[in-house]
Order: structure tokens, then C-alpha cells, then sequence
């Protein structure tokens, strides 16, 4: 007859709640009025003379167990035509089938493999004692969590004590579809391995969130599906961890708790590295995109596992100064486009507006938000200075042009005048062409630098040609010197030879100033 709520046992505990009931009894919430705590009753209702005496032995070797993840057992009693009783300690707290019911999917893997390690703990102290104690009705249910997320194995109403020399016996032979090994059923004699098998199912079911088929179907045809094909979240190493532990045949599962603890110990340790270098190349690859925020929450879900895993710690850093320098940049780049738009102002009120640091070139030299190229900036060569206006511009073009046509007009004639009266020899020649080159290359190096410093052109194409001209005339400017250095000495001094290389230089310098006064004209007209 089932207990009702306010029924006292023993004159001490007081019946509160009915927490779970079946065939062969019922599990009670109940306040123990000596101790002033609650309690769980444990009622078994085979009142047999046989039943009665393994209980009076069993309750015993129960009440001497002390384990942090199992329930203490406090205290046994018989009331005579009616149970046996068990009261153990109340464990506060969610079992895992109500866990897994609540969240409608499977448990995480790092939680459930470390409440599962806890369990097998217990396991392995059960089966460690002198005889072995075999609970052989592990399953969700039967596993609670505390507040403190700490696993208790809890409900003893089936825990015998092994004897190899008997067979299971008719109290003890209950079992939990899905969760019972074939050997649970009918007579067949359970030991430490009926513990591994239902262990095994409870794992199966808290990382797939499916119950597995019960063992006495898969005797005649066996569809259990292995866990990671059910779940794909479920690594390969951890699904054969779990199959062996189903394995129909007892000899061919985890032989001890210990065991199977390990096993699945590893077994967790190679998943754990593996998912952890998958989330490590996506986040890699979120980053080479150039994907920030994909990046962030990938490598945070690498710390929710590993909180010092230095290379997603090293992501996040990188990805922190990537948007910190994001942020300076384009708050530059606001500044400079409103410098630039100031600009563009400025030179339509005053066109004559000195820029003596170059700063608008530097304006227009640095990239801003929204342009589709960017420009390096460089340091100029020369100090800027500053701009003249269009007309002097144009003045000092048609000057310079006038001054060298008219050297080289002047230079060309007294050269020529000259050659026809000093004699044809190899120096004379050499002193012509040696004096020619040398005012050709002194006029275009002083062309170049003026032209460098009249209007500065550092982030443009035409800064490469400068270069190269002043390097092209430099060196004609040394070796008209030494050409005409060594020649001198080898004609005869007269006003014809000294009119020949004088004729000759003004002829080269004329020629480079005439085309300074052509770039310049060209320069006045785009400014």
C-alpha cells in the first residue's frame, strides 16, 4: 500500500512528497523529525523471509559506504507485511533525464563526460569493496546534479551484493529498457560489467540525446547506431569509447570501472585537442578574410574550453589592435578630408595662399575613407617652398627661355667660328665635346634641383624622371670635365681653342636652360 503524505514511520520520519514509484516500490520525500533534516526513503515491497534477510545484510554494508558522489545511507527498517525501507541523505538538485527533457537536445560534451567521470568514480569504489557492490541501475534519472554541480549516483534499491556462486536474484532482476544489459534479464548472473553497459547507455544518451535500443532486440537484429553518426557534434573517438561499452557481450566490454573511467578520459582528451585545432583553423581562416567579428567569437569559444589557449588569446590581441588602429585611421582620415575640404576653400579665396610645409601636398598625398586607391606618402627630397604665381611662373619660363636660346645661339656661333681655325686633332675634338657635355649637365642639375624645389612633386611619376635626369646629368657633367680637362693640356693655347670649349659649354648650358624654360612654361600653365 502506497505511504500517503503526513504518515510517520518509526515514530521519527514523516512522509512529505512521493518523488518516483514503480513495480517493485517507491522513493519518498520524508522529514526525519529526530535530526530536523530531510530525507530520502527508499521503499522496497518484497516482505519475503528470503527478501527480508538479504536486506537486513545488504542494508548493512550500504549504511558503511562513505563516498562524496553517493548518498549516505542512514538508517534501514522492515515493517513487517507491508516494505523495507532504506533512508539516505536528500540530494538537492536536477537529474540528468530532467536536464535533458528541460533542454530538448544533447548535453554538452565537456559538462557530461565530467559529471560521467564522477560517477565512474563512484563505480569504482563500489566495485572495490569486499564483496563488490553493484548498482545495476545506473541511468539519467538515477544521476543528480547538485546546486554545486557536483554528480551523486543516487537510488540503491537495487544495489546487491556480487556473488558469483548465485545467479540474480527475482528482487534484483528490475530493469530500465535501453539502459539494461541482456545479461539483467531473466536469470542471468550481473556483475561490475552490468554497471559499464548501463553507464555506457547513459553516456550514449546525454551526447545524442537518444535513448539506445534496448539489448534484448539488438540480440536478434542490432541497429544501434554508433553515437557520432546520431550526433554529429560526437567525435569518431568518443563514439568507439561508448560501443565498446554496449557491447552485448560482457567479455568484450571495459572489464572494470576504472577502465572504462580512463578510456573515456582519453578518449575526451583527443576530442577536446581535435575540436579545439578545428576551431583554431576556422578562426584563422575568419581572420585571412578579414572577417573580425566571426574571428572573436570563434576564438571565444576556444576559451570557453581552454581559458589559456595562447593562440586564441594571441587572436583576440591581434584583432583588438587591428580595430584600435581601425578606429585611429579613420578618425584621420575624417580629419583629413575636412583639412582638405578647408583647403580647396582657401585656394578659391586667396590663389596666392603660401604653403611653406607642404602641407596641402600632404593633404593630397595621404589616402582618405572611400578612395579606391591609396597613394604612399614618402619624405620629399627638398624642403617645399613656396609656390610662385601663374604669371611669374609664365615670365621667368619666356626669361629663361630667352637667356638659353640666346646662349646657345652665342655658343654655337663662337664654337663654330672657332673650330674652323683650330686644327682637326683628337684633343681639340675632345675639348669641344668635353666642354659641351659639361654645361649640357650643369645646366640640367641646376635645372633639376631648382625644378625639385620650385614645385614639389615627391608622391608623383615625374619625381622618378628627375631623379633619373639628375643622375644621367651628373654623370655627363663629369665626364665632360674630365674630357675636357685632359685636352686642354694637349692644344695649344690660343683665343681659338679657348673660344672652341667656351663656345661649346655655353652651347650645352643654353640647350638645358631652354628646356627648363619649356618645362616651366608647361608647369606656369597647369598651376
Amino acid at each position: 500500500m502506497p505511504l500517503t503524505p503526513g504518515q510517520i514511520l518509526e515514530n521519527r520520519y514523516r512522509v512529505d512528497a512521493l518523488l518516483a514509484q514503480g513495480g517493485f516500490g517507491a522513493v519518498y520525500q520524508a522529514w526525519d523529525v529526530n535530526l530536523n533534516k530531510c530525507v530520502a526513503l527508499k521503499e522496497n515491497l518484497d516482505t519475503s523471509p528470503e527478501a527480508q534477510r538479504q536486506f537486513q545484510h545488504e542494508a548493512q554494508i550500504l549504511g558503511s559506504l562513505t563516498h562524496p558522489n553517493l548518498p549516505r545511507v542512514q538508517d534501514h527498517f522492515l515493517l513487517p507485511g507491508q516494505g523495507q525501507y532504506l533512508v539516505m541523505d536528500f540530494v538537492e538538485g536536477e537529474d540528468l533525464e530532467e536536464m535533458g527533457n528541460r533542454l530538448g537536445a544533447p548535453l554538452s560534451e565537456d559538462y557530461a563526460l565530467a559529471w560521467i567521470d564522477q560517477v565512474c568514480d563512484a563505480l569504482v569504489y563500489l566495485h572495490g569493496q569486499n564483496p563488490p557492490v553493484i548498482h545495476r541501475d545506473i541511468k539519467p534519472a538515477n544521476i543528480k546534479i547538485t546546486p554545486q554541480g557536483k554528480a551523486v549516483l543516487v537510488d540503491f534499491g537495487l544495489s546487491k551484493i556480487y556473488d558469483p556462486r548465485l545467479k540474480t536474484t527475482v528482487g534484483a532482476r528490475a530493469v530500465t529498457p535501453g539502459y539494461s544489459p541482456v545479461e539483467q534479464y531473466g536469470r542471468g548472473t550481473t556483475d561490475a560489467r552490468t554497471d559499464i553497459y548501463a553507464l555506457g547507455a547513459t553516456v550514449y544518451m546525454l551526447l545524442t540525446n537518444h535513448e539506445p535500443q534496448e539489448s534484448v532486440q539488438r540480440t536478434i537484429h542490432d541497429d544501434l547506431l554508433p553515437a557520432q553518426q546520431v550526433n554529429p557534434l560526437v567525435l569518431p573517438v568518443i563514439g568507439q569509447t561508448l560501443h565498446k561499452a554496449l557491447s552485448l557481450s560482457p567479455d568484450q566490454r571495459y572489464q572494470t570501472a576504472q577502465e572504462f573511467r580512463v578510456a573515456l578520459a582519453n578518449a575526451a582528451q583527443i576530442a577536446r585537442r581535435d575540436r579545439l585545432q578545428a576551431w583554431q583553423r576556422r578562426a584563422e581562416e575568419y581572420l585571412r578574410l578579414g572577417q573580425w567579428d566571426a574571428t572573436e567569437a570563434a576564438a571565444r569559444q576556444i576559451l570557453t574550453v581552454d581559458p589559456q589557449h595562447a593562440a586564441a588569446l594571441a587572436l583576440l590581441n591581434q584583432i583588438t589592435q587591428q580595430r584600435s588602429v581601425t578606429q585611429r585611421y579613420q578618425a584621420l582620415a575624417r580629419t583629413i578630408a575636412q583639412a582638405k575640404a578647408e583647403a580647396v576653400v582657401l585656394a578659391q579665396i586667396d590663389p596666392r595662399q603660401a604653403d611653406p610645409d607642404g602641407v596641402l601636398i600632404l593633404l593630397n598625398a595621404v589616402p582618405v575613407a572611400g578612395e579606391t586607391s591609396a597613394r604612399a606618402v614618402s619624405a620629399p627630397i627638398f624642403p617645399a617652398t613656396q609656390t610662385a604665381s601663374s604669371p611669374a611662373l609664365r615670365i621667368g619660363a619666356i626669361a629663361l627661355l630667352v637667356f638659353g636660346l640666346g646662349a646657345a645661339l652665342l655658343g654655337g656661333v663662337a664654337a663654330a667660328a672657332a673650330k674652323s681655325q683650330v686644327e682637326a686633332t683628337l684633343a681639340s675634338q675632345s675639348l669641344g665635346i668635353g666642354n659641351f657635355f659639361f654645361g649640357l649637365g650643369a645646366g640640367l642639375v641646376a635645372l633639376a634641383v631648382a625644378w625639385l624645389n620650385l614645385a614639389p612633386m615627391h608622391t608623383r611619376p615625374e619625381t622618378a624622371i628627375i631623379s633619373v635626369v639628375i643622375i644621367a646629368a651628373t654623370v655627363a657633367t663629369v665626364l665632360g670635365m674630365s674630357a675636357a680637362s685632359g685636352a686642354i693640356s694637349q692644344v695649344t693655347a690660343t683665343q681659338e681653342s679657348q673660344n672652341l670649349g667656351v663656345g661649346n659649354f655655353a652651347l650645352g648650358l643654353g640647350l638645358s636652360l631652354s628646356l627648363g624654360g619649356l618645362l616651366l612654361g608647361w608647369y606656369s600653365r597647369r598651376h
